[in-house]
C-alpha cells in the first residue's frame, strides 16, 4: 500500500543503524556455495543443509554479498560461477567428487584469483591430476593410502594468529577429523589453522584406502593438521576442513565462526576483529533443508544439550506457517486472476525462502498480489522475518518502491473480487530504506477499514510508526501481537512501535460495504493472514505464529 511519505528518492545503499562486518568492504563479494547429493543417513553428510545454514548466516552478516546455494553437485550452467570471489564445494569426494569432470572449470576461476573451499570428504579426489590442482588450489587433499578418515574427538587447544582464527576459542569436538593429508611440498603456502594430536584408538583398523597405511602409523602421536589455509601465486586463497561429517556440529559456535571466517578470508572479504558473527542456531535451525526426516530414535534433547542450543520456536508453542520446502497450506491471489492462479511464479519457495520474484514479468501492470494462510485466527502474536532484495518490477507504483506487508483480519480469499487490488484488512506494513531518509516500518495502513488510536476513530489511510530505519537488503524481524478486536501491536526488536484499537470495517468502502451486505460484522475480531507482493521483490525465510489466549 502507499506509504505514509509516498515520494522518496529510489536510490540504494548499504544499510544500517549499527555497522556490520562487511560494511567496509569496497566491492560486494560473491559467495557461492556447490552443495553435493544426499549420500548418508539423517544428521550426516549434510551437504545442502549445511550450506544453507551458512549461506544464511554469512548473509545477516553481509547483506550486500551476493550468496548463492546450488543445490544436489554440480551447475549444469557452465557460466554458474561466474564473478564469483569463492566457491564453497561441501560435498562426497573421491572418484565421484562434482569437481573431477570440471578441473579446467575450476582452474579458470582459479587463475583469476577465485577462492575454493572444501569441507569434509569434498577435500578428497583421486591422486594424479585431480590431487594435483586441489594441491594448487587449497594446499591439501586426502590421498588414499596415505590419509584416514577415523571418528574422534579433536582437542584445538591452541590456535595460530590469523584471519580465519579471530573470535574463535579453542574447543574439542566429536567428528569424522580425516589427517594424516596430503599437503604441498614444505607446506609451501600453507598455514595449518586446527591441529590435534589423535588417539592411538584411531589407528586400530586394518590397513586400507581410508582406514590406516604405514606411513600414518609411523606419525603415531604426532600433531595432525585438520584444517589449513593456503595461498597461492596470483593471490588466490583457499581452505581445507576435514571435519562436518555431524551436521549438528555446526551449533559450536567455534566450529561454525572457524568456517565464517575462512569463507570470507577466502573472498578476499576483510574478516571482523571477533569473527563473523553469527546466532547460534536452534535445533529447529539445524534441522532445516536436511535432506531426509528424523529416525525413530532421533534424541533431539540431547543434541540441544550438548551445544547448549537456544529454545526453538516450537518449543516454544510457535506454530512455523511457512515450512521453508513449499507453498502448502498458502492460497494465492493476484488481481485480475482467479483463486489460486499464481501468475508468473510469483510467490516460490527457492533455497528455503519463501519468494516474491518479478523476473518474468514484462512490467507489473497493477498485478497485485497476495499469499494467505488457509486458517484463519484471532488471538496470536505473528514472527515474520523479511528482507527486499533487487529492483522493482518496471511499472510498479512509485510507492512501492521497496514496499509491502502483511495483512492481519483478512477477508477470506474467497471473497475476493477478481479484480480487487487488495482484501478488506488491516496492513502492517514493511518499508525498507532508500539509503538516506528516514522510512520507518512496521507502519499501519487500512485497505477497507479504520482503527480507533488515542479514542478516536483514525480514517486516514497509513500510519507511520515509531521505528528505526532498515537500509539495503538487510533481514529485518517483524512481531505483532493481535487480540481480536481489543488491540493491535506492532513491535521491533521487542519494544511497541505502534498500537491501536478496535479495528473495523469502513462503511465507505466499496469493498466493505460488499462483505457487510453479505453479513460480516463490522467489527473485526480475527480472520485471515496474507502476505503481499506489490512489486518489490522481497523473501520471507520465517513466518511463525504463536497462539494466544482469547
Amino acid at each position: 500500500m502507499p506509504s505514509p511519505a509516498a515520494v522518496l528518492l529510489l536510490t540504494g545503499a548499504l544499510f544500517l543503524p549499527a555497522p556490520t562486518p562487511c560494511q567496509e568492504s569496497v566491492d560486494a563479494k560473491k559467495i557461492y556455495f556447490m552443495a553435493g547429493p544426499r549420500s548418508h543417513g539423517y544428521g550426516s553428510h549434510e551437504h545442502y543443509a549445511g550450506c544453507m545454514l551458512l549461506a544464511n548466516a554469512l548473509a545477516e552478516s553481509c547483506p550486500d554479498y551476493e550468496i548463492v546455494v546450488y543445490k544436489d553437485g554440480w551447475p549444469k550452467d557452465p557460466q554458474a560461477f561466474e564473478g564469483a570471489d569463492t566457491i564453497v564445494m561441501y560435498c562426497d569426494g573421491g572418484g565421484g567428487h562434482p569437481a573431477a569432470k570440471h578441473l579446467a572449470q575450476v582452474e579458470a576461476l582459479s587463475a583469476k584469483g577465485v577462492g575454493v573451499v572444501c569441507i569434509h570428504y569434498g577435500v578428497e579426489v583421486v591422486k594424479g591430476e585431480p590431487g594435483d590442482r586441489f594441491l594448487d588450489w587449497i594446499g591439501g587433499y586426502f590421498e588414499a593410502n596415505w590419509s584416514v578418515n577415523p571418528h574422534w574427538k579433536a582437542e584445538f587447544k591452541e590456535l595460530p594468529e590469523h584471519p580465519i582464527t579471530r573470535g574463535v576459542e579453542p574447543f574439542a569436538i566429536l567428528d569424522e577429523w580425516y589427517y594424516h593429508m596430503r599437503f604441498r611440498e614444505g607446506m609451501q603456502g600453507v598455514t595449518p589453522i586446527l591441529t590435534a594430536i589423535p588417539p592411538a584408538s584411531t589407528l586400530e583398523r586394518g590397513d586400507g584406502p581410508h582406514s590406516g597405511n604405514p606411513d600414518v602409523r609411523a606419525e603415531a602421536g604426532q600433531p595432525q593438521h585438520v584444517a589449513w589455509a593456503s595461498e597461492r601465486e596470483g593471490g588466490g586463497r583457499g581452505f581445507g576442513f576435514t571435519g562436518g561429517h555431524f551436521h549438528w556440529n555446526w551449533g559450536n559456535d567455534s566450529f561454525r565462526t572457524l568456517m565464517l571466517n575462512a569463507i570470507l578470508w577466502t573472498a578476499h572479504g576483510e574478516v571482523p576483529e571477533d569473527g563473523v558473527p553469527s546466532r547460534r542456531p536452534t535445533l529447529e535451525d539445524l534441522k532445516r533443508n536436511q535432506d531426509g526426516t528424523p529416525p525413530g530414535n532421533f534424541e533431539g534433547d540431547a543434541i540441544r544439550k550438548r551445544f547448549d542450543l537456544p529454545e526453538d520456536s516450537q518449543q516454544a508453542g510457535w506454530i512455523p506457517l511457512f515450512n521453508g520446502r513449499d507453498l502448502d497450506g498458502w492460497r494465492v491471489k493476484i488481481t485480475g486472476h482467479e483463486l489460486d492462479d499464481n501468475y508468473l511464479d510469483t510467490f516460490r519457495v527457492e533455497n528455503g525462502l519463501l519468494r516474491v520474484v518479478y523476473d518474468d514479468y514484462e512490467k507489473f501492470d497493477r498485478k497485485f498480489g497476495h499469499i494467505f494462510f488457509d486458517t484463519p485466527f484471532s488471538h496470536y502474536r505473528l514472527r515474520i522475518e523479511y528482507r527486499f532484495v533487487g529492483e522493482q518490477s518496471t511499472g510498479g507504483p512509485g510507492w512501492a518502491f521497496r514496499n509491502s506487508g502483511v495483512m492481519l483480519h483478512c477477508q477470506s480469499p474467497e471473497s475476493m473480487g477478481l479484480n480487487q487490488e487488495f482484501p478488506a484488512s488491516i496492513e502492517a506494513q514493511m518499508l525498507g530504506g532508500n539509503g538516506s531518509e528516514i522510512r520507518t516500518t512496521a507502519n499501519l495502513c487500512t485497505p477497507g477499514t479504520n482503527v480507533v488510536m488515542g479514542g478516536k476513530l483514525i480514517r486516514r489511510h497509513c500510519t507511520s510508526s515509531t521505528s528505526e530505519t532498515y537500509h539495503g537488503d538487510q533481514w529485518v524481524t517483524l512481531e505483532l501481537e493481535v487480540r481480536g478486536n481489543e488491540v493491535i501491536r506492532h513491535l521491533m526488536g521487542g519494544e511497541v512501535v505502534l498500537e491501536y484499537r478496535q479495528p473495523q470495517l469502513d462503511e465507505s468502502d466499496g469493498d466493505a460495504q460488499r462483505l457487510l451486505a453479505a453479513g460480516a460484522d463490522k467489527m473485526l475480531s480475527g480472520g485471515y493472514i496474507s502476505l503481499q507482493a506489490e512489486s518489490h521483490p522481497l523473501e520471507f525465510r520465517k513466518v511463525e505464529l504463536l497462539p494466544l489466549d482469547e
